[in-house]
């Protein structure tokens, strides 16, 4: 409820009732049907009709009070004025909202005047304080309700721009961050990871094994495959996107120095098929890491 923006239509049917169907169907077509209230009459029986008037009211954000020229002198069946009694629905409506800070709008239909504090009973006397719209027939109408559509839709953004930034937001809370700390501790390596480490490392040791064999020219070719293979696998455990990027030219290099000992040697044996199976795997998790990093 608290997300919802709601507008509360408060009338009185022998006074304005046409005039207040139209203003809920402009109000509905904009901020949608479902965020408009206009009659709270069907009041279940053994309820409470000023609690549940109160509470319908507590629920909005907004008020739209429509007065018609016989808003303040119209009287019930004993000839009292309606405004005069407590359990009006009226005033019971506008001075609940008044009570709650609810922002609360006069529209004036039919050429109605506002009324003065003389007019208003106590709890409704900051009423006649508040600044009002008039909403006037065709071919006036479109023009005056749409300065009564911008007013509400500027003060919702008001409400929203107060709630974000009284919440605290996920990269200033210390929740938050505690969270994200924890979940970068725990991250796990995946098994993608692993398995080329170990293709890396079985390299490593298998270029410093064979560069025994080899003359002066092969030793130094197979220890450094062999460094580089070794060294792709510590830096693919860093989980970031600068280790993948190294293990790949590791690999690479190892398959261009495999092919030179192959050259040179004769055939290398593993030594070559270890970091073509890593480039294959490698093939189809490198290029959004990659991405990323350039």
């Amino acid at each position: 409820m608290a997300n919802q923006q709601f507008i509360f239509i408060s009338y009185r049917r022998s006074d304005s009732i046409s005039e207040a169907g139209r203003i809920y169907d402009s109000l509905s077509a904009h901020f949608g049907q479902e965020c408009v209230f206009k009659d709270v009459f069907d009041i279940p029986y053994g309820v409470d009709f000023v609690e549940h008037l109160d509470r319908a009211v507590s629920q909005c954000q907004i008020l739209v009070a429509v007065i018609g020229n016989s808003w303040v002198d119209i009287t019930n069946a004993e000839g009292k004025r309606r405004l005069d009694d407590p359990e009006d629905f009226v005033r019971i409506e506008i001075a609940s909202a008044l009570n709650r800070n609810i922002l609360v709008i006069p529209l004036l239909v039919n050429d109605a005047i506002m009324p003065s504090t003389r007019q208003l009973p106590d709890d409704l006397v900051s009423l006649a304080r508040r600044n009002a719209a008039q909403v006037r027939h065709d071919p006036d109408y479109h023009d005056d309700m749409n300065r009564v559509i911008g007013i509400i839709r500027d003060h919702f953004s008001l409400l929203r721009q107060s709630v974000d930034s009284s919440e605290p937001s996920a990269a200033t809370s210390p929740i938050a961050n505690s969270q994200a700390q924890t979940a970068s501790r725990k991250q796990p390596v995946p098994t993608s990871v692993i398995t080329l480490a170990v293709l890396s490392f079985m390299n490593g040791g298998l270029s410093l094994l064979d560069a025994i064999d080899y003359d002066v020219l092969g030793t130094v070719i197979g220890v450094l495959v062999g460094l580089v293979s070794v060294g792709a696998a510590f830096c693919l455990f860093s989980l970031k996107p600068w280790g993948w990027t190294v293990a790949l030219f590791a690999q690479a290099f190892a398959i261009v120095a495999s092919l030179g000992l192959m050259f040179l040697y004769g055939s290398p044996g593993l030594n070559l098929l270890v970091p073509i199976i890593a480039i294959v795997i490698m093939g189809s998790l490198f290029r959004p890491r990659i991405r990323r990093f350039f």
